[in-house]
């Protein structure tokens, strides 16, 4: 990093952090005793950022927003100040190299690790993620995007969760899927087909604060429950929070949430059955002098149109493209055919040539069917095996750790063996209700990389989504 020395006001202890747009620093306002957090952002583009500082310094005193206290350049970087984070463990001050920040990653790990066998409570999901939505909702009516959601930049204030660690960009940039931090990034795929990188990073992040598991896992119904006890009521929340996830980040444009302010909505909505259909419109009530003018109207329109059509011919371009029903537009043969070959890429649509689609999907089949294997053979266990495998899991771990069974009671060593077959058992139901929908999963695949009956589908969605913008 270069010179710090030239931030002149601020007193620089350690680094406390780094991420994907830049360093954080642990320091001080010179002669005064409160900590701050320094973050320094090494960028080509210092008066774009600055330019994004300036539009977030207006928002910035929204409750679910950091408040950014100071901010400068140089000529080689550019920084902010902010305060400091709720600290994780109380025992520890911030100078002590032992402190870490109460962040929403620290929260998710020390969950995984403690001993407490039950996992975060539905409410206490939603606190935490509600600021997050909110946050990047505003961001997102002042043209801003946050570019890095993630866990580690959910931090506590007071011990109100907010949105930190700002990589800020106004909307307008290109290439967006190349910033961001790995697992989280919106993949290219997604941000070419009008996918916002914000959208992405809160349902990676709402996964991982459901389920205890990283992103690369999404999609996979053996991943959807953390290794801890969720509430058997509360199962069908956690299916319905997945769906609204999937449908998110879905490949098909028409099927993701119009907005973050919908995403949020679905996830906060308690009619479970809502994430199972997309694209479904309330149904009005029928007023039937309106209906009645509206059939004659129509009625007129198709004698017009019955007349006209000997006059005009027809043709597939931009301009007649009929959009009423999404299953009636094909793609015309010649440039199918030349999107098979060469790909396509224009005005923010990218439909890739038939070989790298099918390479990407060959790539997600191998995987899958490993994972797949992993399951069915869970899965084809029975009960009184699942516990003798968990039976021996406890007493290996505890002949490896002697020195614990001194300091266990019996009374505590039946609560742990206990806790590990109950597990065991959570573990093995989940495989076995989950695996038909992997196996369709695993079909679905097989067929995209075999046929091209999919790739012509994904060809035609895209390519219709193309049309429309031209209009």
């Amino acid at each position: 990093m270069s010179d710090l020395s030239e931030i002149a006001n601020y007193e620089i202890i350690r680094r406390i952090g780094e991420g994907g747009y830049g360093t954080v620093y642990l320091a001080k306002l010179k002669n005064r005793a409160e900590y701050l957090a320094l973050k320094i952002i090494a960028s080509k583009g210092i008066e774009r950022e600055r330019k994004a500082l300036e539009k977030y310094l207006n928002i910035s005193d929204r409750n679910n927003m950091v408040e950014i206290i100071d901010f400068g350049s140089t000529k080689e970087f550019l920084y902010y100040c902010t305060p400091l984070a709720d600290s994780l463990d109380e025992n520890f001050q911030p100078e002590d190299f032992r402190w870490q920040p109460k962040s929403l990653q620290n929260l998710i790990e020390r969950k995984l690790e403690g001993s407490s066998t039950v996992w975060f409570s539905h409410s206490e999901i939603l606190d935490m993620i509600s600021p997050v939505f909110d946050a990047a909702i505003v961001l997102g009516e002042n043209k801003l995007l946050h570019r890095d959601i993630k866990p580690d930049n959910v931090l506590f204030f007071c011990g109100k969760a907010k949105l930190a660690d700002f990589g800020l960009v106004e909307q307008d940039v290109r290439s967006l899927s190349n910033i961001g931090t790995p697992l989280y990034i919106a993949p290219s795929w997604y941000v070419n087909k009008g996918g916002n990188p914000d959208a992405y990073g809160i349902a990676a992040t709402l996964y991982t604060l459901i389920s205890g598991n990283l992103p690369d896992t999404l999609g996979r119904p053996a991943y959807r429950f953390p290794e801890k006890e969720v509430p058997e009521r509360d199962r069908e929340r956690w299916l319905h929070w997945h769906r609204c996830i999937l449908r998110a980040i879905s490949e098909n444009p028409a099927d993701r949430y119009v907005s973050l302010k919908a995403f949020k909505d679905a996830v906060f909505s308690d009619d479970f059955e809502s994430s199972k259909t997309y694209n479904a419109q309330p149904k009005s009530k029928i007023n039937s002098k309106k209906t009645f003018f509206a059939i004659a109207l129509c009625t007129v329109c198709l004698v017009v149109a019955f007349l006209l059509a000997g006059k005009f011919r027809t043709g597939i371009s931009p301009d007649n493209v009929s959009y009423a029903n999404r299953a009636e537009y094909k793609i015309p043969d010649e440039i199918y055919l030349k999107i098979k070959k060469n790909g396509f890429h224009s005005g923010g649509f990218f439909i890739e040539d038939i070989n790298t689609w099918k390479a990407g999907k060959q790539s997600v089949l191998n995987e899958w069917s490993k994972n797949l294997e992993k399951s069915k053979a869970l899965a084809e266990k029975t009960e009184e095996q699942v516990i003798a495998i968990a039976n021996e899991k406890f007493l290996r771990e505890w002949k490896e750790s002697p020195e614990s069974i001194t300091h266990s009671g019996g009374e505590k060593l039946k609560e742990i063996r206990d806790g590990e077959i109950k597990l065991a058992l959570f573990e093995w139901r989940n495989a076995r209700m989950g695996l038909p929908d992997e196996l369709t999963v695993l079909e679905e695949l097989k067929d995209a990389v075999n046929g091209d009956e999919q790739y012509k589908q994904y060809v035609s969605e895209i390519y219709e989504n193309y049309l429309k913008s031209l209009k």
